[in-house]
């Protein structure tokens, strides 16, 4: 059995008999030891801004959103408002070597998005064209796309962040 010993809570400062704990309550724990450190607005906003997006340790080039890999590239022509592009844009374009025009759609060839590997991307003209694509081959009037159309490059010339 552990030891009872009398303690001083690190936030109140009242005696307790406890076995090795820093505070008296939950509610004394709850504040974690900050008693009488109030934090001006401009450390608080600096304090959240270190721990998101970007800036955060934790980031790792990209983010997960609607089953699809994006990348924070606000200059970029087809990025979206909050500055986010899906990856296999960037891919296709990088293999290009120039920026898709604004009515091309990329096909993942095996239905996989989170594939974004060249070898897996198809570019239709159009978003008629991809549409009639998926109806004929519901309708099994057309065989699947295998080979993508993207010019062939090693992917260890992608960049980090491009990469699978």
């Amino acid at each position: 059995m552990a030891k009872i010993y009398k303690r001083k809570c690190n936030y109140c400062g009242k005696y307790y008999e406890g076995r090795g704990q820093f505070y008296c309550s939950h509610s004394c724990a709850g504040h974690f030891g900050f008693k009488g450190q109030h934090w001006s607005e401009e450390a608080k906003r600096k304090m959240r801004e270190h721990r998101l997006g970007l800036k955060s340790p934790l980031w790792k080039g990209f983010h997960i959103k609607h089953n699809r890999y994006y990348l924070v590239q606000p200059n970029h022509p087809l990025s979206y408002k909050d500055g986010d592009i899906p990856r296999y844009i960037l891919v296709a374009e990088f293999c290009f070597g120039y920026h898709l025009k604004k009515g091309e759609i990329i096909h993942h060839i095996n239905e996989n998005t989170l594939d974004d590997s060249p070898k897996n991307l198809f570019i239709f003209p159009d978003n008629p064209s991809h549409l009639a694509y998926h109806c004929l081959l519901k309708r099994k009037m057309i065989e699947l796309i295998t080979q993508s159309n993207l010019p062939t490059i090693d992917e260890s010339s992608l960049p980090d962040n491009l990469r699978c």
